[in-house]
Parts: C-alpha cells; sequence; structure tokens
C-alpha cells in the first residue's frame, strides 16, 4: 500500500510529483497497488490530470482507498472535457457610444 500522505505530501501539486509517484509503483513487484489517500488534503488539476495517465498507462492493477470528497471530485472534473462558451461577435456599427455627463453625478 503506498501511504500518499507519508510517501509525498497531504498536499499534491506538481505533474513531476505524480510521474515520481509512478516510477516507484512500476518499480514494485506487485501487481494491485492500493493508494492511500487518507489525510490528504488537497489535490491539483495538473496532479490529478498526470494522475490519471499515468494510471492508465501503468502495467499495474492500481486501486485508490480513502479518496476524500473533494480530491474524488478533481478526479472526476478532469475527466469530463472542459466546457468552452462560444466567442459572440457583435456589430459595433449598430450600438452608439453613450453620452455621460459626468458633472451630474458629481456632489
Amino acid at each position: 500500500m503506498f501511504a500518499l500522505k507519508d510517501m509525498l505530501s497531504p498536499d499534491l501539486a506538481l505533474r513531476d510529483t505524480a510521474d515520481r509517484l509512478f516510477d516507484t509503483v512500476e518499480d514494485s513487484p506487485d501487481k494491485k497497488i492500493v493508494m492511500d489517500f487518507s489525510k490528504v488534503r488537497s489535490v491539483t488539476r495538473s496532479f490529478a490530470h498526470q494522475y490519471s495517465i499515468r494510471k492508465k498507462a501503468s502495467s499495474k492493477s492500481i486501486v485508490e482507498k480513502a479518496v476524500p470528497v473533494n480530491i474524488r471530485k478533481m478526479f472526476m472534473a478532469i475527466r469530463r472535457p472542459a466546457r468552452r462558451s462560444k466567442l459572440v461577435m457583435l456589430n459595433r456599427a449598430k450600438f452608439k457610444p453613450l453620452k455621460v455627463d459626468l458633472r451630474t453625478y458629481l456632489f
């Protein structure tokens, strides 16, 4: 079992940290790996994304244990494709500048 808080940090932030973790996992002789997230306070989007990429590419069977709700939500967020809003172009010729007399707003 890999206790991530003790092995890495309670706050997992960098892609490099996920890479180092999975380098260690791949060196392990065990076929089944348990990642213990107990007492891990936070993960960044970068760490979660790199963790997911490396987990998919791993030759090991990896199971997460004691994943806090906020961390579970981050892993769910990176699985969903980003929703991008559409850029709306306005025809500026239809709009006239607003004329404001600032003297009316002074005391």
